[in-house]
């Protein structure tokens, strides 16, 4: 049990650290700095980060920040309303 919690973070560990290497941009949001990248929250960056595992290699996608898009349409979409 003690192996597999400690796979499990440092699984995630993993993935943190490629979604910070994939953003581009510091910011305040997310209490996000980097030094290589100083301009805090520019237009471009205001995205989600995302990843997965697919075949054994990390793939690093965006989303929106309002990916969801209107909450009534939405639930009244997957709530057969």
């Amino acid at each position: 049990m003690r192996a597999l919690e400690v796979m499990t973070v440092l699984e995630c560990g993993e993935m943190i650290i490629h979604a910070c290497l994939a953003r581009k941009a510091s910011n305040s949001y997310l209490n996000f700095s980097r030094f290589d990248y100083p301009v805090v929250d520019p237009p471009a960056w205001q995205k989600w980060i995302t990843t997965r595992l697919e075949d054994g290699d990390v793939k690093i996608g965006e989303k929106h920040l309002d990916y969801w898009g209107d909450y009534e349409e939405e639930y009244n979409k997957h709530n057969g309303i």
